[in-house]
């Protein structure tokens, strides 16, 4: 990511993770198959951890790029990946059911949104490198399949009413039209709540 004192496109760098991560998990899945694939997930996400300290100890010229980096962030897509692997699992359906009561989902909705940022901000990287980002990428795995699962409860009707399922069908393009108009990017909308973020909104629209 390129050390400019405007951030227009360094956001991107989560969707550049994300199109190499499309590119070779299915290669590796064609390689390896279904069932070495998950245990190739599962190696992954246990290692994720060791490979950002190891990053970060021996290479420093890289530290600046230790967050946005596939080798460094591919357990929070792996996360995904093992829950795909155990959703129709008759042999997981059991540990998937436990983790997906009140006593599990409270929690991880609780962490993700207070007690996380509060460590990331009191920390930084002490605490989102050896621990931090794998435990975020777990608790979102498991709302995410919490929303799912339980999709005619409360939670789960106001994510699938109609305006928040269109939302998350522009969230790609909202997302990359974002920057323009919030952070440091200087426009002159960035300041003007909220005609900066309904200038996001319609050219997401449009361009979507």
């Amino acid at each position: 990511i390129p050390e400019t004192k405007d951030w227009w496109l360094g956001h991107s760098w989560s969707l550049c993770v994300e199109e190499q991560f499309y590119l070779l998990w299915p290669v590796l899945l064609a390689m390896f198959g279904t069932r070495r694939g998950f245990w190739l997930a599962l190696a992954a996400v246990a290692l994720s951890p060791v490979i950002r300290i190891l990053t970060f100890r021996f290479m420093p010229e890289m530290r600046g790029n230790t967050m946005v980096m596939l080798h460094t962030r591919m357990d929070a897509l792996m996360w995904g990946a093992l829950l795909a692997f155990l959703w129709r699992n008759n042999r997981a359906e059991l540990w998937i059911t436990r983790a997906l009561s009140p006593w599990c989902v409270v929690p991880a909705f609780v962490f993700l949104f207070a007690l996380n940022p509060f460590l990331a901000e009191s920390y930084g990287g002490r605490y989102a490198l050896p621990i931090g980002l794998s435990v975020e990428g777990a608790a979102v795995a498991l709302l995410v399949a919490f929303s799912v699962r339980q999709h005619h409860n409360f939670f789960g009707r106001i994510l699938n009413h109609r305006w928040v399922v269109h939302f998350g069908i522009i969230s790609y393009s909202f997302y990359l039209w974002q920057q323009l108009f919030t952070g440091t990017s200087g426009f002159w909308t960035t300041r003007i709540f909220p005609l900066n973020l309904l200038a996001a909104w319609l050219l997401a629209e449009a361009s979507h």
